[in-house]
């Protein structure tokens, strides 16, 4: 059986981990949100790449999002495993 503590710094240490991936999905967003911007041809096919390039930024920026939320959601989640309503 895990005790609370270890149940608390389990929680503090996968949040951690999410907010490591949350800085990482936000920094390749930014990446692709500016390859978009630095591409200034002028084409059918530069118009695609472009929105390819912006659609994937806001893929990212989603799942940053999301994975943040559930970070947060961790220990309401853990409480609820630890201590079901009956």
């Amino acid at each position: 059986m895990v005790t609370e503590e270890e149940l608390r710094e389990r929680i503090d240490l996968a949040q951690r981990g999410m907010d490591e991936v949350v800085a990482e999905l936000r920094e390749v967003a930014a990446a692709a949100e500016a390859l978009a911007l630095l591409t200034s041809w002028r084409s059918a096919a530069a118009e695609r790449f472009r929105a390819t390039a912006r659609e994937l930024a806001a893929a990212l920026y989603a799942a940053a999002f999301r994975c943040e939320a559930e970070g947060r959601a961790l220990p309401a989640l853990a409480a609820t495993m630890m201590f079901p309503v009956a």
